[in-house]
């Protein structure tokens, strides 16, 4: 794999997108809000308060209701996120955090969230991706491919695909063996691996995937 990543013809430089995405600021005033949302690309978040407050409200499906795939997942989230006749989301539970200057949030990829800016503040933040947490990233990009609308989730980062790929090169040296967990490198690699040859994933590759859903 990492042969064919490093022969392309293409720049061996850090795409644009990928370098901002690491580190942005974000200048709002007093009223802002976000609707309901993942971020995008499966990537984890950071935020930090530098001036201001903004509420953070973190929304999950309410539990009487697990779906068994990721197209029944996707579907519940899409309804839980629509506000009824009353004007609430009456099939979410929400936690709110009230973030302020000096505070430090880190949301994993795929939370449901929506914020409200309180009064005139500055947060900086960036978005990230962990080992640890790849099998919620691929899951995250898997319900993106089934939503073609991409109604639940913020602007697409042109790049993400290269940034995984290195960081299946550096397994090489800079981890000790077996320090990734099992169902981390299975997810890793089915993203590249299904990015690159989506016709060509073996029944072998979807039959993993299938257990490890």
């Amino acid at each position: 794999m990492h042969l064919w990543f490093l022969e392309q013809a293409l720049p061996k430089v850090i795409h644009s997108g990928t370098w901002t995405s690491q580190g942005w600021r974000l200048v709002s005033h007093p009223g802002y809000i976000t609707l309901p949302h993942h971020d995008c690309c499966g990537m984890g978040t950071y935020v930090i308060g530098n001036a201001g407050a903004k509420i953070w409200a973190v929304m999950r499906p309410k539990c009487d209701i697990c779906p068994s795939s990721l197209k029944g997942l996707k579907n519940h989230l899409a309804i839980a996120a629509e506000i009824d006749k009353e004007g609430v989301f009456s099939e979410m539970d929400i936690a709110t955090i009230c973030l302020e200057e000096g505070d430090m949030m880190f949301q994993p990829p795929g939370v449901l969230h929506s914020v409200y800016t309180l009064v005139p503040s500055i947060f900086s933040g960036g978005y990230f991706y962990s080992y640890d947490t790849m099998h919620l990233t691929r899951a995250v990009l898997s319900m993106r491919t089934m939503d073609q609308q991409g109604s639940r989730t913020n602007d697409h980062r042109t790049g993400f695909l290269w940034t995984l790929c290195w960081m299946v090169i550096a397994l090489r040296y800079r981890l000790e063996p077996r320090e990734v967990g099992k169902w981390s490198l299975i997810s890793l690699l089915l993203i590249i691996l299904e990015c690159m040859n989506p016709e060509k994933t073996t029944s072998k590759l979807k039959n993993t995937l299938a257990d490890e859903e």
